[in-house]
């Protein structure tokens, strides 16, 4: 193991996780800007998004194929975040996504020489309509990614950077205007992004949570899209399997329990803050955020 993320975890283990974020969120943050200026100017410019939200209400939406029997048309005058490749849903132009959210390195990590890679590139830019530019949160990670593709010509870009451990009593905060926690699912940084923002009520769609059903389909080659409310290209499976290709299914497992503790810990944040949070999604895994029915919901 790396002599730095020994005494790291030494550390840690002395002063426990919480107190070790607050560490982080002060001189950790100096060593930042020192160490990345350009990235920590970026980063800290997420001040502006601080409340900018409070009162209202927005709907967060995932990928999960219970889009598919959901009326999204109706989300139209509601703030909406939407993330990763829902551009590929042929109803993504009436959403006028309000924020968009990237967090997979995966997905920072593209290759001119592949074209399963060059299509996720162009998904990315067509996150802009034609009478629509929302504003893309980018993980660190995208950094580099982003100026090597002149991205920030093209999107309106805004970067964060997640160094905190995201304990089972999280009481650091979220501070997107200098280090958020390490989440483990793109969905889980719009939530905290929205609980940023102020938004007074926050719902869920979509999050249908059958990640580990597509990293097992995938790797058995029986994959068919089904995951997911758009269709899968050939370009996509075959870069979903380089992907998995480089994930043990252990990890993959891992992962997973993360997800679910990571949903558990956000609505534990919300309830102490008096955010009303829901999953409107039809179906799913996810059981431990409560269910609204989205009928009701959007019908107010």
């Amino acid at each position: 193991m790396n002599p730095l993320i020994q005494i790291k975890l030494g550390i840690t283990r002395f002063l426990g996780p919480d107190k070790w974020n607050d560490i982080l969120l002060k001189s950790g943050f100096k060593k930042f800007k020192k160490a990345q200026p350009e990235l920590a100017a970026e980063v800290e410019k997420n001040i502006k998004y601080k409340d900018c939200h409070k009162g209202e209400r927005c709907f967060i939406i995932g990928n999960g194929p219970s889009l598919k029997e959901q009326d999204l048309s109706r989300l139209s005058g509601e703030y909406v975040l939407t993330c990763n490749q829902i551009m590929r849903n042929p109803v993504f132009p009436q959403l006028r996504t309000s924020y968009h959210f990237w967090a997979d390195p995966t997905f920072f990590a593209l290759s001119p020489d592949r074209p399963e890679d060059m299509e996720i590139l162009e998904v990315m830019l067509s996150v802009n309509t034609n009478d629509n530019k929302p504003v893309n949160f980018f993980a660190q990670e995208g950094y580099d990614f982003a100026k090597r593709f002149n991205l920030k010509e093209k999107l309106d870009i805004a970067f964060y950077s997640h160094r905190l451990e995201l304990t089972d009593s999280f009481n650091n905060g979220i501070h997107f205007e200098r280090f958020t926690p390490n989440l483990h699912t793109v969905v889980h940084y719009a939530v905290a992004m929205a609980i940023y923002m102020g938004f007074s009520e926050i719902y869920l769609l979509g999050c249908d949570c059958t990640n580990v059903i597509t990293a097992a389909n995938t790797r058995l080659m029986a994959g068919d899209g089904a995951e997911y409310a758009y269709n899968i290209s050939e370009n996509e499976k075959k870069r979903m399997m380089n992907r998995n290709s480089a994930i043990s299914m252990e990890d993959e497992l891992k992962s997973f329990y993360e997800v679910f503790k990571g949903y558990r810990v956000l609505r534990d944040i919300c309830e102490k803050t008096g955010i009303k949070f829901y999953n409107c999604t039809a179906g799913g895994l996810l059981d431990c955020v409560e269910r609204k029915k989205y009928e009701d919901v959007i019908g107010r």
